[in-house]
């Protein structure tokens, strides 16, 4: 038994051996793929804007399922995984585990219902219909039955009239890139829009739908020792780095309204002295409502995770072995390339200062995930609680 591979021809490009199956099925697997994931994403999102932390209680029921919550039949599903714990990566989000079937129920379920209906555009019957048309090819896929061109065909026209309204959802919620007028008279915005310290700046964005609200901290990385690399024109940078993840861990009020915490390193100049200022974004997203409702008890998580954040940083600029809950000492490099036509330019580690992602992590640490563009469902590389891309980042230009 002989099985052939694909050749990479070293252009983004494979040759695919005559006795692979027919292009039709991994057209099927792609759409297929990507959007239950999206399905995940979206029942996610608006689960927790909905019911806080408590989603994961929520009681779900299908043919193949008894009423079980959602949390306790991950934790089966994740429990039997343990027998074959050397496959694959831990993922402890419980969306993942939940089937495409079980997707379905939760979002037309009676009482999940108008939950969702805000969010999609159609009829109910008719949305379900078109859902369940999917869930029948991609059983006959995952049970290895032939999959028609014609059956492609219909995942792709379903997948456009039911995920209009979810794409659109999903874009706004990773869209906040519009920051709230200074002149904003809410009291939220009153109370959130002071906030910040000498090592925070705390700046506040909403969705063009205004339904959705981004607040993003961007954090100094303090440089507290450098010294020379391998060579005169390398440099090694030990820092006071931020650990994103730890936020939800610490403080509640934020981890039961906030949807999702992500973050972004941005890439630094080299400057003059050689000291460049390194600072990571954080962002945590929240629904505009959640904000008008509870500001107070979020205020009052920001400005403790504040002042633990000076504190700790004065204990690891006295003592550079110590680390708190936040923020621990990190290191990073820089080094001048010079290409082949004798140009030459500093390169930044920046991304070595990302965060890297717990086994255990929350649901809503989504690591290091950028804005979803209108073709989010059929172009992102990245998704929420997978530790690895999916494909290659495609760019316009």
């Amino acid at each position: 038994m002989d099985w052939e591979q694909a050749k990479d021809n070293k252009n983004g490009t494979f040759q695919i051996p005559g006795s692979w199956i027919h292009i039709s099925h991994y057209e099927a697997l792609n759409i297929l793929f990507r959007m239950e994931n999206a399905l995940r994403i979206f029942v996610y999102c608006v689960l927790k804007e909905s019911y806080g932390s408590d989603w994961v209680g929520l009681q779900i029921s299908t043919l193949e399922t008894e009423s079980i919550a959602i949390g306790k039949l991950a934790a089966r599903r994740i429990s039997q995984q343990q027998d074959f714990a050397y496959l694959g990566k831990k993922i402890a989000c419980p969306m993942m585990y939940l089937n495409s079937g079980e997707l379905i129920h939760l979002i037309f379920a009676d009482k999940y219902w108008p939950k969702f209906a805000p969010f999609l555009e159609g009829k109910k019957e008719i949305l379900r219909n078109k859902l369940e048309e999917i869930s029948t090819i991609r059983n006959s896929l995952a049970h290895f039955r032939p999959v028609t061109q014609d059956e492609v065909d219909v995942i792709r026209q379903n997948t456009k009239h039911v995920f209009r309204g979810i794409e659109a959802c999903l874009r706004e919620i990773t869209s906040c890139s519009k920051i709230v007028p200074t002149n904003t008279q809410d009291d939220w915005y009153k109370e959130l829009s002071t906030l910040g310290n000498e090592l925070c700046k705390v700046s506040l964005y909403e969705s063009p739908n205004g339904k959705w609200v981004r607040m993003e901290i961007q954090f100094s990385c303090m440089v507290i020792g450098t010294s020379a690399g391998f060579g005169e024109n390398s440099h090694h940078f030990e820092l006071i780095n931020l650990s994103s993840p730890e936020i939800l861990q610490h403080f509640g009020a934020l981890s039961k309204r906030v949807i999702f915490v992500s973050e972004y390193m941005p890439r630094p100049r080299m400057p003059d002295d050689r000291r460049p200022s390194y600072r990571k974004q954080v962002s945590l997203m929240f629904s505009a409502k959640s904000m008008r409702e509870c500001y107070k008890e979020l205020s009052d998580d920001l400005k403790n995770m504040l002042t633990l954040i000076i504190e700790e940083r004065d204990l690891i600029s006295n003592d550079h072995l110590a680390r708190g809950r936040l923020l621990e000492v990190d290191t990073t490099y820089a080094w001048i390339n010079t290409d082949d036509k004798g140009r030459s330019r500093w390169v930044m580690q920046e991304d070595k200062l990302l965060s890297s992602t717990p086994e255990d992590a929350p649901p809503e640490y989504w690591g290091t995930i950028g804005r979803w563009p209108a073709g989010f469902i059929d172009t992102a590389s990245r998704y929420p609680w997978m530790p690895s891309a999916v494909s290659s980042d495609e760019f316009p230009f």
